[in-house]
């Protein structure tokens, strides 16, 4: 049995799709990744972004916000 949801869900998105996907720009995004403060993979000299966990990480950031 094949779920869509799941599947989307654990796409990749390459470094410029998930800036955008995040509306933040390429370089901003790539800070992140140096200073290791988003949730990403290294596969060679490519990073790459789990759709699932960008999402789980602006959850967070957005929780975080309403204290």
């Amino acid at each position: 049995m094949n779920n869509n949801t799941t599947d989307l869900e654990n796409i990749f998105l390459s470094a410029y799709e998930a800036a955008e996907f995040m509306h933040i720009k390429y370089g901003h995004l790539m800070d992140m990744v140096r200073r290791k403060k988003i949730p990403h993979i290294r596969y060679g000299r490519r990073v790459l972004f789990r759709l699932s966990s960008l999402k789980k990480f602006i959850a967070e950031l957005e929780a975080s916000s309403v204290i």
